[in-house]
């Protein structure tokens, strides 16, 4: 799998910025300070595929960002 570096870090930088955090099976949060924001979350648990964030575009933007940076990405850059 050949890895479009340029176009990965043009989707992070679109994304809500981190870091981000795996909270109780039902979301990816990002973390500001005290202060937490749904990145994506699912509607029930173990219910896989929903994404819901507060915003058309940063749903877009994180689900694009999400799907770059998926388990054959990331296993590709541990074998690098």
């Amino acid at each position: 799998m050949e890895i479009d570096m340029n176009e990965l870090e043009q989707l992070a930088k679109a994304a809500t910025p981190g870091p981000w955090e795996h909270w109780q099976g039902l979301m990816v949060r990002a973390i500001f300070g005290d202060y937490a924001s749904p990145v994506a979350e699912t509607r029930a648990p173990y219910r896989h595929g929903v994404l819901v964030v507060k915003g058309e575009r940063e749903k877009w933007n994180n689900g694009a960002f999400i799907a770059a940076a998926n388990p054959a990405v990331s296993s590709n850059w541990c074998a690098s």
